[in-house]
């Protein structure tokens, strides 16, 4: 495999984490979520993109490659899927 494709796949799981982390307040315990939130977003945004970056490069993993981008894309569904029942509710308002 090649090196770059290690390393875009690698950062990708870590960014990953990273935003699992910061939405389980590991990281930043007892802060303001309005702060965490789009910067675990934008974690898994960003490795989103490298993981899907790794599908096109020379020497790739796929099995990686995929594990990678369904890291990030998961998290990214559910806290769509969380953000569209929060807007279909009016419950956590009130």
């Amino acid at each position: 495999m090649n090196k770059i494709t290690n390393i875009f796949g690698t950062m990708a799981l870590g960014l990953s984490a990273a935003g699992g982390l910061l939405v389980c307040e590991v990281i930043r315990p007892f802060h303001d979520f309005s702060i965490d939130g789009p910067i675990a977003l934008s974690f898994w945004g960003i490795g989103a993109t490298l993981g899907f970056v790794c599908f096109f490069l020379k020497g790739r993993s796929l099995a990686f490659s995929i594990i990678s981008l369904v890291a990030n894309v998961g998290p990214l569904l559910g806290a769509l899927v969380v953000w569209w029942l929060m807007s279909q509710s009016d419950f956590a308002w009130r």
